[in-house]
């Protein structure tokens, strides 16, 4: 398992050709090298084992360059989404986060371990109904989106650099 601080500095904003963005592939069982598909800039990475969803984005895409189709320009390691599993009880940890997750985690319990208050926290009014709590942590956000009841749905640690 590596850090947070690990993670970001490591692997996220860092090409999908980078050795070590390539290992961490292999390693959530990931053997496809991420590509963009012509009209869709993005690859999705997911690992059933570690509950990771990794996000690689074309960096043409991400530099807003016109282009009529993609796939030419590196893929670059944006986001990192880690679920919070309502069926299975235990999850290998890839990436050690402030509060270790759980399916009943609550938001109070979150906001009580981190250190400083979120730097925005946004509650959404339409059909799904949930909340996100984010914190900018210079070069990364790290964002925790809650369910209906305030329970944790999903983490997610995103790049700033683009």
């Amino acid at each position: 398992m590596i850090t947070l601080e690990e993670f970001t500095r490591l692997y996220l904003s860092q090409n999908s050709d980078n050795p070590l963005v390539a290992e961490l592939l292999l390693k959530i069982g990931c053997e496809t090298k991420p590509h963009a598909k012509r009209d869709e800039p993005d690859f999705f990475a997911d690992s059933a084992e570690f509950q990771i969803e990794l996000l690689f984005e074309d960096e043409d895409y991400l530099k807003k360059i016109k282009k009529k189709y993609w796939g030419t320009a590196p893929m670059i390691l944006t986001t990192a989404t880690i679920e919070v599993s309502r069926e299975k009880l235990s999850r290998t940890p890839l990436i050690k986060l402030p509060i270790d997750i759980s399916f009943n985690l609550g938001r109070p319990d979150i906001l009580a371990t981190m250190k400083t208050k979120p730097s925005n926290s946004i509650k959404y009014s339409d059909v799904d109904k949930y909340r996100n709590d984010i914190w900018d942590l210079g070069g990364y956000r790290l964002v925790y989106i809650y369910q209906k009841d305030e329970t944790l749905k999903r983490v997610q640690i995103i790049s700033t650099k683009y």
